[in-house]
């Protein structure tokens, strides 16, 4: 019989490796959150981390008004209802909560100045044209995290939250279609691209 320690093992893999390939372990967005919410849950019980897990969960969830029966799924689609999958933007969040707990070791972190200076200019870069995955690596360094269509970057400071670069597919390009920054709100952090702001108003 395994031992406890090696049931951690599988199930903290399972979570690291879920929220860098989704498609993996569930067949769409909507199984998505399920799918890697439970690893992380597991992995908290059996170290006897789960309140405070439920803790970060609710708050962060909560302050960003995606606590409800359609999930995270439903916030992104409530916003951009052209677009039909949102896997990499669900396993986006539960990377943010893995890293904040301790479970997930990221690329890169980018200091309190480095990261102060990343939310204060992404709302310039993301409205003032259209930019490429490449072009935002380029202007912003190699992410935290990557997973899908979404470029991740963390701060030093775990309570900060993540900044997210999220991409939409046009044509052969995948082009900026909104940044996420660390808000009280979902809606209030939520910078739309001149490409996504065409899409939705014609």
């Amino acid at each position: 019989m395994r031992t406890i320690e090696e049931v951690r093992e599988e199930i903290l893999g399972a979570f690291q490796t879920s929220v860098q390939c989704p498609q993996m372990y569930a067949v769409c967005d909507r199984d998505t959150e399920g799918v890697i919410a439970d690893y992380l849950r597991w992995v908290s019980f059996i170290d006897q981390r789960i309140h405070p897990f439920n803790r970060l969960l609710y708050r962060r969830l909560d302050c960003r008004e995606m606590r409800h029966c359609h999930g995270i799924r439903g916030e992104f689609a409530k916003y951009f209802p052209a677009a039909n999958c949102f896997m990499g933007e669900v396993a986006s969040i539960y990377a943010e909560f893995g890293f904040a707990m301790g479970y997930l070791d990221v690329k890169r972190t980018l200091s309190a100045v480095e990261f102060t200076e990343l939310r204060r200019t992404s709302w310039r870069t993301c409205r003032e044209r259209d930019w490429t995955l490449d072009e935002i690596k380029a202007r912003h360094g190699e992410p935290s995290w990557e997973v899908r269509n979404v470029l991740c970057y963390a701060s030093t400071d775990l309570d900060q939250g993540w900044v997210y670069f999220d991409f939409g597919t046009h044509g052969n390009d995948h082009l900026l279609r909104n940044v996420r920054l660390p808000t009280d709100q979902f809606v209030r952090g939520l910078i739309v691209s001149p490409a996504a702001f065409h899409n939705q108003n014609g």
